[in-house]
């Protein structure tokens, strides 16, 4: 009888770890900070839906004027054969722009959490740190989704690891909205909650105070 050499790890594996730590990160930082990043997720995701393509021609513009520049264009008598060749290879390839716009969500991404850490307050009570840990684990599932789809559609992920980006993508996929908007409305709701109760305290201790 021989013992396996490697114990198989779960299909969504990835997804677990970045609940978990996203979670506790979370937690840390309270449940308005992780909403603002949240919105700066979507935001960012939203953008490049929309205009992702638009930024890579920009960006390929600048390339080619960069290159065209750095090998001389402007010193040849006929710049035409290197325009060609440079139109040719461009830097980032228009129907393969999952990378490029995978850096720019990333770019994004931080951006979110740096300002969403710089405009928000850490959480007062246990309550707000709990949300926090539950907006913080939305984050996560959002990240390793679009994440492991830009991954997979640019065929990054080798061998097994790619089978593993195909089967994640498409648990994660229908759900991704629908858990965004159940988390969102729970978390306005918990707050609200919070709120009205914390007024009713107020009230009560102010009208005890003033007897």
């Amino acid at each position: 009888m021989t013992l396996p050499t490697t114990l198989p790890l779960p299909p969504l594996w990835p997804i677990a770890l970045a609940l978990l730590g996203f979670g506790a990160l979370g937690f840390r930082r309270g449940w308005v900070r992780e909403m603002a990043t949240l919105g700066g997720l979507l935001l960012s995701w939203l953008f490049l839906a929309l205009f992702g393509l638009t930024l890579v021609g920009w960006a390929n513009k600048l390339g080619l004027m960069v290159a065209f520049t750095w090998r001389g264009g402007f010193d040849v008598a006929d710049p035409s054969p290197l325009m060609r060749a440079l139109r040719s290879q461009p830097a980032i390839d228009p129907w393969r722009p999952e990378l490029f716009h995978l850096v720019l969500f990333a770019a994004g991404a931080a951006a979110a959490y740096l300002a969403s850490g710089r405009l928000a307050a850490r959480p007062r009570v246990t309550a707000e740190a709990i949300l926090g840990a539950l907006a913080g684990a939305l984050n996560g599932y959002v990240l390793a989704y679009v994440l492991l789809d830009y991954l997979r559609i640019g065929q990054r992920l080798p061998g097994a690891f790619g089978r593993l980006g195909g089967d994640s993508v498409g648990v994660l996929g229908p759900h991704v909205a629908t858990v965004a908007i159940l988390v969102v409305v729970g978390a306005v709701a918990i707050a609200l909650l919070t709120g009205l109760r914390g007024a009713g305290l107020s009230r009560g201790k102010a009208g005890r105070t003033g007897g």
